[in-house]
């Protein structure tokens, strides 16, 4: 049987992009897979994270930028002190996780979130 004339002029072009929407289908299905972790894989990233973190890592971030993020809805605020200190006064909206507890507590984090730490 004869291939027809448009087959010729058009299918290598038909095969070409039915091939890279395949192509980016896979690299989709990966992408997705690759972030799809449960909450527990989500905290023991957390957790090994932060054995890995020293001090001179972590960004410092100032009161306006960190209000301004706070109001915004893109960072949460972390009072690391004592359930005592936090009662006699805290940010308006702050969690309180004394330090001492925080490992056993991150999962209660989302692992998305910019979170500030503050402790004074």
């Amino acid at each position: 049987m004869p291939v027809s004339k448009k087959f010729r002029q058009y299918g290598p072009w038909i095969l070409m992009v039915g091939g890279i929407l395949l192509i980016f289908v896979v690299i989709l299905i990966q992408f997705i897979g690759g972030y799809s972790t449960t909450n527990t894989e989500s905290t023991a990233i957390l957790k090994s994270k932060l054995t890995e973190i020293t001090a001179s890592d972590i960004p410092r971030v100032g009161v306006e930028e960190a209000k301004i993020a706070f109001d915004q809805g893109i960072a949460v605020i972390i009072d690391v002190r004592s359930e005592n200190s936090f009662r006699s006064g805290h940010i308006k909206g702050a969690i309180n996780i004394p330090e001492a507890s925080l490992s056993s507590r991150i999962g209660e984090l989302k692992p998305d979130e910019w979170i500030i730490l503050y402790c004074t």
